[in-house]
């Protein structure tokens, strides 16, 4: 992770490659089947450089040893694993004939990668780091893209191997406050494109961001290295094991009111075994019904990888803390997507429009303005007309066949899906 602010003594680490260890437990014919064989793939945390800056035990060592507690580690290692590698130099070491090897009998590999390519950018000044933002399209596009690629390639190898991309955390916890701000967007826009490309390619995605938060400076203690320490690296493990656990026990869900021929058959499919939507009712997914407003909101904190950190009362006499979806909404109330009011009518259906807006503003959407939006109950004037006008541009949202929007009409839980879907597809 994050060569650019690592010191010459890294040099070093670049040559160190640990030996292939295997334990072989005592365990019985059904355990046998359970058997891990794990590999390690990415920068300087699957390397496990830690905030001293040596090469130590970090999340996948952590993880081998959670494993082989269990009776269920079968071999480990983490030697293709090179601190400073940017996401294409992920992609690269699987041109290594012995890794192609160990991946045919792995069933368990974890990749970091990504945040090289945007520290590689990060400048360290009198005032704090500083980021080149006119190459933050190229960064993310290149990032989604080797990560796509570097899955479909372990994949290509071991169709049957269990991809887990690991999250990144914010690494600039020693900032002041006033200055946290951009690098904040910048780790969950990292963040949410990796995200996307795990989603993209059948693999899990295991987010780190909530655990430490942004001001994790027990995880993070030196000022002066991004790697965390034996409980930053903790936490990471344990994020992981959660992930893995729940692939253990999950089956992909069967709606009796879904048949494969419905129009979004393939998409709500693909959302539901991600886990990012959920059935109505049980065994049913009633994609006719209306989106509420509260679905839609949980369904979005899901699709954009985020959760609740230091969650503040939205204020809304309707959303009680133990409401299923307080921690959502909270969530994108802090972020300016909904509105100050007194109610937020949380089982109200959501319009098109409405939508519109909290999509674009809940994932942050890059604002499009080349195109003119081509709706004639849109004008230009209409309070939704910017949202809708980027949604569109993206190929996100349609018109009706009558070339009209209809902004004030009511989203189907199969419509949010298609769109939720388009949205991942995205580059």
């Amino acid at each position: 992770m994050m060569k650019g602010l690592r010191s010459k003594g890294f040099a070093v680490v670049l040559m160190v490659a640990l030996m292939w260890s295997v334990v072989v437990p005592m365990v019985s014919a059904e355990e046998q089947a359970k058997v891990i064989n794990y590999i390690s793939l990415g920068d300087s945390l699957a390397a496990g450089v830690t905030s001293d800056g040596e090469l130590g035990d970090g999340y996948s060592d952590m993880v081998s040893a959670a494993l082989n507690e269990k009776h269920l580690l079968g071999s480990f290692t983490k030697e293709f694993a090179y601190p400073g590698l940017t996401s294409q130099q992920v992609l690269e070491t699987l041109d290594n004939p012995n890794l192609q090897e160990k991946l045919k009998s792995a069933n368990v590999v974890t990749i970091s990668s990504g945040a090289n390519d945007f520290l590689n950018n990060v400048t360290m000044t009198e005032n704090g780091p500083q980021f080149d933002m006119k190459k933050l399209i190229e960064i993310m596009y290149g990032v989604q893209t080797n990560l796509g690629q570097t899955i479909e390639a372990i994949h290509t190898i071991n169709p049957t191997i269990d991809v887990y991309v690991m999250g990144y955390y914010f690494p600039y916890p020693h900032l002041l406050e006033k200055d946290k701000e951009p690098f904040i967007k910048l780790s969950k826009g990292l963040n949410q494109v990796l995200a996307s490309a795990a989603a993209e390619s059948g693999a899990t995605y295991v987010s780190v961001f909530n655990e430490f938060g942004t001001d994790a400076k027990d995880l993070l203690p030196n000022p002066q290295n991004v790697h965390p320490n034996k409980e930053g690296y903790t936490k990471m493990t344990e994020a992981f094991l959660a992930a893995w656990e729940k692939n253990q026990h999950q089956t992909p869900p069967v709606y009796t009111d879904l048949p494969k021929d419905h129009w979004a058959f393939k998409e709500i499919m693909y959302l539901s075994e991600l886990g990012m939507l959920k059935g109505k009712w049980e065994g049913e997914f009633q994609p006719s019904a209306g989106m509420t407003r509260a679905e839609a909101a949980m369904a979005l904190v899901r699709l954009s990888g985020e959760g609740d950190i230091d969650l503040t009362d939205p204020g809304y006499s309707d959303v009680p803390k133990d409401h299923p979806a307080y921690p959502a909404i909270a969530t994108l109330k802090s972020k300016g997507v909904f509105a100050e009011a007194p109610k937020f009518n949380p089982n109200q259906i959501i319009t098109r429009a409405e939508l519109s807006k909290v999509l674009v503003r809940g994932l942050e959407i890059p604002h499009n303005t080349s195109v003119v939006v081509p709706f004639p109950d849109v004008p230009s004037n209409h309070w939704g007309a910017e949202y809708i006008h980027t949604l569109s541009s993206y190929g996100i949202v349609k018109g009706y066949n009558d070339g009209e929007f209809k902004p004030r009409m009511t989203i189907t839980r199969a419509e949010f899906s298609v769109m939720a879907y388009r949205l991942l597809q995205m580059n």
